[in-house]
């Protein structure tokens, strides 16, 4: 309470929970956010590192967050995928794999389709889950870039749609 009567232009959650452990990341929220003046934008430091748990701290209010994983996460393998659906005032991600597919399983060998078919990102409309998979495979740099650009681009969809949500 004594943070709020100070004349900050904001306030900011972080620390080890904020993120990491998303129930209690989101208790806080909820806890928190009828103390702070509903004037002031919210930010949850560190988090976005899926985007459900982005569409879930949106929902309770929070208007910025930051998150290296995009960028991580695709130089492990790991990309974004799923198609964003809005169903009235409802954001849902539709996916494979709960969001998150992993480009060196072998059921993508052969796979001749886009990362992504709901993404208009270069990458998923250039290039093969096969062929991704094999840059990712041989360590080829053009993979970290193609895997970044996508990520990157499918949050940007996704904040774009949380934005006409508000």
């Amino acid at each position: 309470k004594f943070i709020t009567n100070l004349s900050f232009d904001g306030f900011a959650l972080g620390g080890e929970t904020i993120g990491y452990n998303m129930p209690r990341t989101l208790e806080l929220i909820e806890e928190l956010k009828p103390l702070l003046p509903q004037n002031k934008p919210l930010y949850t430091m560190g988090l976005g590192a899926n985007p459900n748990d982005v569409i879930e701290v949106v929902k309770r209010g929070v208007d910025m967050f930051d998150c290296v994983n995009p960028m991580r996460i695709a130089r492990h393998g790991d990309l974004y995928q799923g198609e964003i659906i809005v169903t009235g005032k409802n954001v849902q991600i539709e996916s494979e794999e709960n969001g998150i597919i992993s480009i060196s399983n072998s059921k993508f060998k052969n796979d001749s389709n886009p990362l992504d078919s709901h993404c208009d990102c270069y990458t998923c409309q250039h290039f093969s889950r096969a062929y991704l998979r094999h840059l990712y495979l041989n360590k080829e740099t053009l993979y970290l870039r193609l895997a970044t650009i996508h990520n990157l681009r499918y949050m940007m969809r996704l904040i774009n749609v949380l934005r006409q949500m508000i």
